[in-house]
């Protein structure tokens, strides 16, 4: 999968701190067209957010010397809040108990906002690192000038910055600190990241921040986001991917079912989605019910009879399987002709996604998690 490149004029980052009247906010963006450092800087003292800013990461210490990280990612279960915010509090010198994250809202101050392809992490770690460092600097200079010692006597550790028998927590710095401070790109860009020996969150053993409201139920998901009038649709998929064709939709056994509606044939003009039919209904089970009823006669294009068995006597990936299993565990002898079986689970989220069709949302159940083991051939096959 080729990953998707983002489309935009602006493509330098500012970070941004001022301290305002609940506490100090700090974030990581892209100021807009026409607007100067200076500006943003008064308009965040002034109300605590910006409309000059499009943040890709925004995180803020209160008073009391709470951190909050607004994760601008997707939660689907992966629990991804807990590990982008391990990245910032980890630069920043945090003490993961005062640690918390906030899932933001699709407004357009958050920029680019795509979750997919396993990308949060690994396309957000270089961005993450620099916000939290620029953050570790503002508080170390602040507290170097409460604590009247040199800048490079102080380090950041568990929400406090220390210089010998001197301290002082995040919390006190915020309450008598005064800041407002920029980063250009250029600066960011300089500023030294932890080394990997002095992490003391990333690689380590740390409660997931999100894991008690996903235990207790309370946590909220796109599948509890509901709008007036809303429809629920499910998709029904052709047996190959490209050059197959509907033959005919008999929706008769689905008509009993209360909440069903209609079968409609997906008519895609880029011809990615070829022989898709959506089954839509007035609620979630509805739709699923239906789906199981609606009989669909599918024309298979012309690659019927290719399966992962088939790709999988493909001798360089026969190589593979057979080394990352050798590497995996070594207590089993690799052995020519003789391959484990493979356990295939697709990479998707289990949870229905929300679109709008005309004047009535529409609800859009997820393919279901596909789970199959494999044979591979042995190693004569063609």
């Amino acid at each position: 999968m080729a990953m998707l490149q983002k489309n935009s004029t602006i493509d330098r980052r500012t970070f941004i701190a001022g301290t305002v009247s609940t506490g100090l906010v700090m974030g990581l963006g892209a100021i807009l067209p026409g607007c100067s450092r200076e500006e943003v800087v008064s308009e965040i003292v002034s109300g605590g957010m910006s409309k000059l800013f499009s943040p890709a990461v925004w995180f803020e210490i209160d008073a009391s010397g709470g951190i909050q990280i607004n994760i601008a990612k997707a939660e689907m279960g992966q629990h991804v809040g807990t590990a982008l915010a391990r990245i910032v509090a980890d630069e920043l010198g945090a003490d993961w108990n005062d640690v918390s994250i906030k899932h933001v809202d699709t407004d357009p101050k958050w920029g680019y906002m795509v979750t997919g392809g396993s990308w949060s992490v690994f396309t957000s770690f270089a961005m993450l690192s620099n916000a939290g460092a620029a953050g570790r600097t503002i508080l170390i200079e602040a507290a170097a000038k409460l604590l009247g010692v040199d800048e490079g006597a102080c380090i950041a550790a568990d929400s406090r910055i220390s210089a010998g028998d001197k301290s002082i927590s995040y919390a006190d710095i915020v309450v008598q600190g005064d800041i407002s401070r920029t980063f250009s790109d250029e600066e960011l860009a300089a500023l030294p990241m932890l080394p990997a020996a002095d992490r003391r969150l990333i690689g380590m053993q740390t409660a997931s921040v999100d894991i008690p409201e996903k235990s207790t139920g309370t946590a909220v998901y796109g599948i509890d986001a509901t709008l007036p009038n809303m429809l629920y649709a499910h998709p029904m998929m052709p047996p190959t991917r490209y050059g197959a064709t509907i033959s005919s939709i008999d929706d008769t056994p689905a008509k009993d079912i209360p909440g069903y509606l209609q079968t409609l044939r997906i008519d895609d003009p880029s011809d990615t989605l070829q022989a898709w039919a959506v089954v839509i209904a007035e609620s979630y089970p509805a739709a699923m019910k239906a789906a199981d009823a609606v009989n669909i006669e599918w024309q298979a294009g012309d690659r019927p009879s290719v399966r992962p068995t088939f790709l999988l006597r493909a001798p360089g990936l026969q190589l593979i399987v057979r080394v990352a299993y050798w590497w995996l565990t070594t207590e089993m002898p690799l052995q020519r002709g003789k391959a484990p079986p493979i356990h295939y689970r697709q990479h998707t989220e289990r949870e229905p996604h929300c679109i709008s069709r005309s004047n009535r949302p529409m609800r859009w159940s997820s393919l279901s998690m596909a789970n199959a083991t494999f044979m591979p051939a042995t190693s004569g096959s063609r």
